[in-house]
C-alpha cells in the first residue's frame, strides 16, 4: 500500500503537465484510495491532465471528465461520463432477492412476461439469490411514470430485497463494448 502512495507523491513532485497512472488504486485500502483520488484532483485542480487506465466504475464517475473505452487494444468511444449514460444507458437494472428460493421461478417468470426485452446480468451481490436484470426503457416513455410502474411491479413480487436503479457506469460500459464491439470491422 505504501508503495502505491510513494509512486503517486512521485508523480505528483514531478513538473510534467500529463501524469499517467495504471490502475492507482488496485488492491488499496480505502484511506490509500482516499489519498489517491484526493491527490489526482488537486493535480487536476493545478491545470495538469491526468490519464490513466482502471476497471473502476467509481473511480471513473469520482475523477474523470471524460472515459475512454478499449476493447481489444482499440479506442472505441471517448465521452464524458453524462453522454455515455445517455447514448448506452438507457435502461434501468433491477436486483431482486427471491423470499425464499422456491420463489425464484416465480419471480424469473414475471420478469419475462412482464419485460420480454430485459436481459439477465450477472450476480455481482455478496447475496447469492440475487436475482440480475437490465430492462431497455421503451421508446417515447415517461421515466418516472414507467419507474413508477416497475416499482409498482417488484412490489407484488414475493422477494426479501430489492434495488431498482438507473443504469449505472460499469454496466452502461459494458453496454457500450458490446454494442461498438459489434460494429468493428473483421481483423
Amino acid at each position: 500500500m505504501n508503495r502505491r502512495r510513494v509512486s503517486v507523491v512521485a508523480a505528483m513532485l514531478s513538473k510534467t503537465p500529463v501524469l499517467a497512472f495504471e490502475m492507482p488504486t488496485k488492491g488499496v485500502d480505502v484511506r490509500t484510495r482516499r489519498f489517491t483520488w484526493s491527490a489526482m484532483r488537486a493535480a487536476q485542480r493545478a491545470g495538469r491532465s491526468i490519464l490513466f487506465a482502471t476497471d473502476s466504475a467509481e473511480e471513473c464517475e469520482v475523477l474523470c471528465d471524460r472515459v475512454g473505452i478499449v476493447y481489444k487494444g482499440s479506442l472505441l468511444t471517448l465521452a464524458t461520463v453524462a453522454q455515455l449514460k445517455k447514448r448506452y444507458g438507457n435502461f434501468v437494472v433491477i436486483e431482486l432477492c427471491p423470499a425464499t428460493p422456491e420463489d425464484k421461478e416465480k419471480i424469473v417468470d414475471t420478469i419475462r412476461t412482464t419485460f420480454p426485452y430485459a436481459s439477465s446480468l450477472p450476480n455481482t451481490s455478496s447475496i447469492s439469490q440475487m436475482l440480475r436484470w437490465k430492462i431497455p426503457f421503451p421508446q417515447g416513455e415517461n421515466t418516472p411514470q414507467y419507474l413508477n410502474a416497475l416499482k409498482n411491479l417488484v412490489q407484488m413480487l414475493p422477494i426479501r430485497e430489492s434495488c431498482i436503479m438507473r443504469a449505472p457506469l460499469g454496466v452502461v460500459v459494458q453496454n457500450a463494448t458490446d454494442v461498438l464491439s459489434e460494429k468493428e470491422p473483421p481483423r
